[in-house]
């Protein structure tokens, strides 16, 4: 049987899956194609963009990264952009059968005592506020862009990471960036929702 899990993204994400070599591929391909459809003259832009999401794609698998899903828009001109990364913990690092995922959650975020001592610290973890999804969820402002070109510039980053449980798979942890950090109040609501819709498929 092959485990995995499904989720639902907003029209207007684009999702790469990253554990299969020539899927991961042939997505970033028809994301490259969709955004360069328009602009003449786009072989270089297109390179670039490929180059830029394999990269992202790779390393995001080498620990644990089984599927990818990408935000690219522009509003008044300006590009508004996000990439949403999950990762499957139970997979790439198994427990052993008589542990529960939960407590291993619990231990790692903490007592809800803590969280409320450092909820305003970046480092705090805080349950996502849905009776539908067993979750926890920290947010930071870094400096870390996910450019791996290192002569960009760094691009302070909203990073937000996920630590959840999905029913019948496992341990899941999500982890969202953009760059566009005042977007934070519309972002968060978005990205629990989107969490909130992992479920576990089985396919035989």
């Amino acid at each position: 049987m092959d485990r995995r899990f499904s989720f639902l993204v907003p029209d207007d994400w684009w999702r790469i899956p990253l554990v299969d070599e020539q899927e991961r591929s042939a997505s970033i391909n028809r994301l490259v194609d969709q955004q360069c459809a328009a602009i003449d003259d786009a072989e270089e832009l297109r390179q670039q963009l490929k180059q830029e999401l394999t990269a992202t794609a790779e390393v995001a698998t080498v620990f644990g990264g089984v599927v990818m899903a990408i935000h690219l828009a522009s509003i008044n001109n300006k590009p508004v952009t996000a990439t949403m990364t999950c990762y499957d913990l139970s997979g790439f690092l198994s427990l052993p059968p008589q542990i529960d995922p939960a407590t291993v959650l619990n231990d790692f975020v903490g007592d809800g005592h803590e969280q409320q001592e450092t909820k305003s610290t970046s480092a705090a973890w805080e349950k996502v506020p849905r009776s539908d999804v067993i979750a926890y969820r920290k947010e930071a402002v870094t400096s870390e862009s996910d450019q791996t070109d290192e002569d960009r510039a760094r691009v302070p980053q909203l990073l937000v990471t996920y630590m959840q449980i999905v029913k019948d798979f496992g341990l899941v942890q999500t982890v969202f960036t953009s760059p566009n950090i005042q977007g934070r109040d519309s972002w968060i609501p978005m990205f629990d929702a989107m969490i909130a819709g992992f479920r576990a498929t089985v396919i035989e």
